[in-house]
């Protein structure tokens, strides 16, 4: 009886502690919904391949000096820390998560080295226990509240989905190229590309679409009233629409290549045979001034400073205040940690 009695008591204490330790599991690996309102990353940061993300007082980017490698630093460029190995670009941050498009692939096999796919990833914001999504390679992406919108693209051609942040729902909502950079409250803005280039929204509450303005735009990003964009029958000038008053302004001729919105100023590159430069201008158009002289691309931008760096080659990586006199110089201190890393 005792015999019986004992076994019964160790099958009932495995039992709980089997119990304990699967509960442990679903708590400890649960994913927290993001905040309402959470938007991954800046339209304009990301049209320029997202490689400057700021969340919660800290810049998280894509250091050209390490191979695109994953850092952080504070907008002062202090505390400029290694968080990860491999390439990353698209990059996104909200809630307890960071979102990006790891896009080069480790070969790396062997004791202390982990083979690594291409494809967006789900990382802690500490670039830990990251996490695949897919593995097909990515163009676009934005994360808005607890989704992540992304255009991907394999032998079959585009694909537009969302899929919830703890990979529970995966919903194919497009074979087109829909590019969900420019968020505005629960609107998506992007042009069309299959017939049009007309201005459409996408409805994040129902996933339906909205055409907004029958445009000829590139790349539009939403402040306020405004939607600026590339306009495409006119050598790509940038312009901006006001939803409101349905009014068109020219903020240059210049033919541009690229262009980031910040608070107070708009940063574009000039296409030019003779003088390409890289341009900054008031939101309305005025005052425009050449940051740089030459040609340039990927321009990001945080709270603090602006980043870009010559076309067809990552580096050197040079950086100007957002705002007041400009001020080029080069961001050494993504180059001091990439250095230091390498000892």
């Amino acid at each position: 009886m005792r015999k019986l009695v004992r076994n019964l008591l160790l099958g009932a204490g495995a039992i709980l502690i089997l119990a304990v330790f699967v509960i442990y599991n679903i708590v400890t690996n649960r994913i927290p919904m993001n905040p309402e309102g959470t938007v991954g990353n800046t339209a304009g940061n990301l049209n320029n391949r997202g490689l400057f993300c700021e969340y919660d007082g800290l810049v998280y980017f894509s250091n050209a000096y390490d191979r695109g490698a994953l850092y952080s630093m504070t907008p002062d460029e202090q505390n400029v820390r290694k968080l990860g190995s491999v390439s990353v670009e698209l990059l996104n941050a909200g809630g307890s998560f960071l979102f990006y498009f790891q896009s080069e692939a480790s070969g790396s096999a062997g004791l202390g080295n982990v083979r690594v796919r291409k494809g967006i990833y789900r990382s802690r914001l500490n670039g830990r226990d990251a996490t695949n999504f897919t593995s097909d390679t990515a163009f676009a992406m934005q994360l808005v509240d607890n989704y992540l919108y992304y255009l991907v693209s394999d032998r079959e051609g585009p694909h537009f989905y969302k899929q919830k942040i703890d990979k529970s729902e995966t919903v194919l909502l497009s074979d087109t190229q829909i590019n969900p950079a420019c968020v505005a409250g629960s609107l998506i803005y992007y042009n069309g590309t299959k017939s049009d280039h007309a201005l459409y929204a996408l409805n994040t509450l129902d996933d339906s679409i909205i055409s907004v303005w029958n445009g000829n735009i590139w790349n539009p990003i939403v402040s306020g009233d405004y939607v600026y964009y590339m306009d495409v029958p006119n050598n790509y000038r940038l312009c901006r629409y006001s939803l409101s008053g349905n009014v068109i302004e020219v903020l240059t001729e210049d033919r541009i290549d690229s262009y980031n919105l910040t608070p107070n100023l708009i940063y574009y590159q000039k296409n030019s045979a003779t003088d390409p430069c890289l341009m900054r201008m008031g939101l309305d158009g005025s005052n425009p001034e050449v940051v740089a002289s030459g040609n340039y691309s990927d321009i990001n931008a945080t709270s603090r400073y602006v980043y870009f760096h010559p076309f067809e080659t990552a580096f050197p990586v040079y950086r100007t205040p957002v705002d007041g006199p400009i001020q080029v110089e080069p961001f050494n201190a993504a180059m001091e940690a990439a250095l230091s890393n390498a000892k």
